[in-house]
């Protein structure tokens, strides 16, 4: 074996031998639990270890376990043909416990079970323990399923509920409560090797001083955690030991990858590989019953397909489109009874018939939802490594290739929609374009971005979920080969909480156009996953002429319509600069003030993250009182703008000079979250720096709020509605009646400040509710 192999197949399995030497029980419970619960949320770099140790099980089997591998027939083993490469690894890590169990309770080369001591007992528990918590939800290897439904159910007709993913605490009630027949049970049902089935039967048969059976578990559960730890820190070793000697004589397949790519390369199509086994929906194997297990599991290689089970999927039944006609060609070989399918072909017809489907679904359904002519920006193009920023068009970026970009905008700015138009315009018949929504991705319950993908694309063709799995290689196997370019959108819905994952599970992508609203976040999130991007692509706001392009574009012909419009350019510039701003003006000719623009700009991004809007006529009242928000992000937004308004009347014009938050007190666009703590309304500054953090992230999460470029203020994406807000914080105090001559007297003292502006068209507009509401009252 070349030595450059071995060197770099040390430095891949570095990083879990880091893990296993430092934490060694830990990350054997943290591995134990990613294969039992694949959904939970885990830090980036432990999971990448336990992705690159999930692979080295599966493709270096000898290295931990040769015994299991040699035709034992102590040892029941699924056939490899017959099961997914989930099962296959639910089975090499079971067969691993089961031979650390026999290793630590059964000495070499003895003939009978000896009686276990305490020792031998308690790492017996802690093992068997977590071979429950993989094996009890799936499908037994033999004998009868004790789990279905959500209960456990004995041959003497008890049950105990419980759900998977099984904690300790669940297992912990299984065998104290159910006592020794579960745990005999399960062994004949779930353990493989028989040299560890003969140990637990004695346990029925031994009793202690105290005359109870060895097989009973007569301890708290506390306890047994800390027989689970011990019995990890032994498998650990076993790990250990493995992944060391993969390392010093790589196999062919590792060899096979070191020596055709980079280290970077190789790392980054391992941990697909894995995640693909990993979270892959497997088909499980049923059994008669325990007499027939041998005929059942150990089949011989020249078993026909006509011989398999029912429950079994031949190569024909899984094609990627279950509905679609089957054009398969059967050989017929010397032996009659031996039927090759030939596959390959008609797959990839079945494949590249349903990509150019996804790709006219996906057209129709981009414009259907597209209510505006596309008006192209200004686009800059940042070159991390060269430190480079330069104009570029769109017509480059839909060229360029091989490509890991970030499309950065604000809310609002133009990102969707350009992505959209990527799509459209690109004509390379050999990458499919691709857009998908990360926003519920988190939420899905898939846990494979494939997965995931191939969801979206079949909710996008309104078709069955069968052929999903096949779907989800095909898009595995078209990224390994840049045949994808991803269109990824929805990050910044995404909780922070959940984005290190979601990065995670994003490595492996050949290439994509990633939106976002905050890019410096965005790259340090990646860069702790290792993942840089080749540009950043800043997409500039509307000017002067763009927005007369659009209006031109997109007004209606009524003239009447297009001077509405362009008088609103002028009284909301701000509004006017973002696309989606200056298209609600276009598309909502019949609102006659600003002030009606605005909260039904509000509302319709309340609407898209699922917040109750503001109804206009909570507004309009006589008397005083609190205005009342339904909204979490609209009181947050309104808290924010009335602790900037009190903190600006209390700083002199001085000091406002000094500090420079005078912007703030004009136009909101630096809004820095030490000078609001104090108005936060807590009785400390801890409390109302986690008010204030808190209300920000939910103004944030609706739009209303953006984070600076310096990262360290935020702003109003559309100043416009800061001043609204501000206005009806300055006029809320005042009875009803009243706001328009208050409003007036602040215009007046000074014409040019931008809130009192907002409040005059608030105070007029107020007014015009007020006198209409009294005049329905009257009645004709």
């Amino acid at each position: 074996m070349p030595a450059t192999a071995s060197g770099q197949a040390k430095m891949l399995v570095r990083t879990v031998l880091t893990h296993l030497e430092k934490s060694p029980v830990e990350f054997v419970e943290a591995l134990i639990d990613l294969l039992a619960a694949p959904g939970r949320k885990r830090e980036g770099r432990l999971l990448q270890a336990l992705i690159l140790q999930v692979w080295l099980l599966l493709e270096s089997k000898d290295s931990f376990a040769p015994s299991l591998n040699s035709g034992d027939d102590s040892y029941i083993l699924l056939q490899p043909e017959r099961i997914t490469p989930y099962d296959r690894l639910i089975q090499m890590v079971c067969g691993l416990i089961e031979l650390d169990l026999i290793r630590n309770c059964v000495p070499a080369k003895q003939s009978q079970v000896p009686r276990p001591n305490r020792k031998t007992l308690q790492l017996f528990w802690g093992g068997l323990c977590l071979h429950v918590k993989l094996s009890l939800p799936l499908e037994p290897c033999c004998g009868s399923e004790l789990f279905s439904n959500g209960l456990v159910m004995l041959s003497d007709g008890r049950t105990l509920p419980c759900e998977p993913p099984l904690s300790e605490s669940q297992i912990y009630a299984l065998v104290t409560q159910l006592g020794t027949l579960f745990v005999f049970e399960y062994a004949a049902s779930y353990i493989r090797n028989e040299t560890l089935r003969r140990l637990i039967s004695a346990l029925n048969h031994q009793e202690n001083k105290k005359g109870i059976a060895l097989g009973e578990l007569l301890v708290q559960e506390r306890t047994l955690n800390r027989y689970v730890n011990k019995f990890a820190k032994h498998l650990a070793t076993h790990l250990r030991d493995g992944c060391m000697l993969s390392a010093e004589n790589p196999n062919d397949r590792l060899s096979s990858l070191l020596s055709s790519a980079s280290l970077d390369s190789v790392f980054t199509q391992i941990i697909t590989e894995a995640s693909s086994a990993l979270f892959i929906e497997h088909q499980k194997v049923k059994s008669p019953n325990a007499q027939k297990r041998a005929e059942t599991f150990l089949e011989t290689e020249e078993s026909s397909p006509s011989s398999l089970p029912a429950s079994i999927p031949t190569h024909e039944s899984n094609t990627l489109d279950a509905g679609a006609e089957q054009g398969d060609t059967k050989v017929i070989t010397g032996d009659s009874h031996t039927v090759v399918t030939r596959v390959p072909d008609t797959h990839k017809l079945h494949r590249l018939e349903i990509l150019e489907r996804i790709k006219r679904v996906q057209e129709k359904v981009i414009r259907d939802s597209t209510h505006s002519i596309f008006v192209v920006q200004d686009l800059d193009y940042y070159d991390p490594l060269n430190e480079i920023t330069r104009a570029i068009t769109i017509d480059e970026v839909v060229g360029s290739t091989n490509r890991r970009l970030v499309l950065a905008a604000p809310p609002d700015g133009g990102k969707t929609r350009l992505q959209q138009e990527i799509v459209l315009r690109a004509r390379d018949p050999n990458i499919y374009h691709l857009w998908i929504d990360l926003k519920k991705f988190p939420t899905s319950g898939f846990h494979s971005f494939h997965r995931f993908a191939a969801n979206q694309v079949f909710n996008l063709l309104e078709r069955n979920r069968e052929p999903v799995i096949k779907l989800e290689e095909d898009l595995l196997a078209l990224d390994l080969d840049r045949k994808i370019c991803w269109h990824l959108d929805g990050w910044d819905m995404v909780s922070k909480s959940d984005r290190p994952s979601v990065a995670t599970t994003l490595i492996p992508l050949s290439q994509f156009t990633f939106s976002t609203s905050n890019p410096n976040f965005a790259l340090e999130v990646f860069k702790t996953q290792e993942t840089p991007f080749s540009g950043v692509i800043s997409i500039q706001l509307f000017t002067a002429e763009q927005i007369c392009e659009f209006v031109r574009a997109n007004s209606t012909t009524q003239t009447i319509n297009r001077v509405k419009v362009e008088r609103r350019i002028l009284q909301l510039p701000g509004h006017a600069k973002l696309p989606g701003g200056l298209e609600y003006m276009c598309t909502h000719p019949e609102l006659e003030t600003i002030v009606d623009i605005l909260l039904g700009y509000i509302n319709n991004n309340l609407m898209r993250i699922g917040e109750p809007g503001l109804n206009p006529n909570e507004l309009v009242f006589d008397g005083l009182k609190e205005v009342a928000w339904q909204s979490d992000v609209l009181t947050s937004s309104y808290l924010i703008v009335k602790a900037a308004l009190r903190r600006s009347r209390r700083t002199s014009n001085n000091l406002l000079q000094e500090t420079g938050i005078g912007a703030t007190s004009k136009d909101f666009s630096q809004i820095r979250i030490d000078e609001i703590l104090p108005y936060m309304g807590a009785g400390n500054r801890e409390e109302n720096r986690q008010l204030a953090m808190e209300r920000i992230a939910k103004a944030v999460r609706g739009k209303l709020l953006q984070v600076n470029d310096d990262g360290r203020t935020y702003c109003f994406v559309v100043p416009e509605v800061g001043f609204l807000l501000a206005a009806i914080a300055m006029l809320a105090p005042y009875h009803g009646k009243r706001w328009l001559g208050r409003a007036l007297r602040e215009f007046q003292q000074d014409t040019w400040d931008p809130i009192h502006q907002m409040a005059l068209a608030l105070g007029a507009w107020h007014q015009e509710k007020l006198l209409l509401r009294d005049f329905s009252l009257c009645g004709p």
